[in-house]
């Protein structure tokens, strides 16, 4: 799923694109997140009746909040993250490859060297992914993830759209 769910971002950052420069991007971004969040549910949904119906484990419910909820967030992160790539990159299947690539990529370059290793959970999705779906959420998680977010959600987006405002 969230490998998809960027794709979808990509593809309607390509609408967002042929819009003329007085075009508002954010209630294209509300919806965008909007059908993220519906594909995180779904994903619950699929995961619920899975645990119903083979549960593994001692208490398979225990944290099924917290990843019901990283489950939505995740999604809406990959969605933000294929937006701002879609805009920023003209074609849409380098952008696609870029919501791999770059993440993933920052992720691997930061676990290479030991120094760097702390800040993959400030800085890349996958880190605060694997916090999220693992239901074992701290403050200082949270945090991170509200970074993570700001970083390729917000920043990203905001970035694009600035620089979609130049080039026309």
């Amino acid at each position: 799923m969230s490998i998809t769910v960027p794709f979808l971002g990509v593809l309607l950052a390509g609408d967002l694109r042929k819009r003329p420069p007085t075009t508002r991007l954010i209630p294209d971004l509300l919806a965008a997140t909007l059908l993220a969040a519906a594909v995180g549910i779904y994903g619950i949904l699929v995961c619920a009746v899975t645990l119903a119906v083979a549960p593994s484990g001692t208490a398979p419910w225990l944290n099924a909040g917290t990843v019901a909820v990283g489950s939505v967030l995740v999604q809406i992160v990959a969605q933000l993250t294929g937006t701002g790539l879609g805009m920023l990159l003209r074609r849409p299947v380098v952008a696609c490859l870029g919501t791999i690539v770059f993440p993933m990529g920052l992720w691997l370059l930061l676990s290479s060297v030991e120094a760097l290793h702390p800040a993959q959970a400030w800085l890349t999705p996958y880190a605060t992914v694997r916090n999220l779906l693992s239901g074992q959420m701290t403050l200082l998680t949270w945090t991170q993830w509200i970074v993570v977010l700001l970083i390729w959600g917000v920043t990203l987006n905001a970035a694009a759209a600035t620089w979609l405002r130049r080039i026309r």
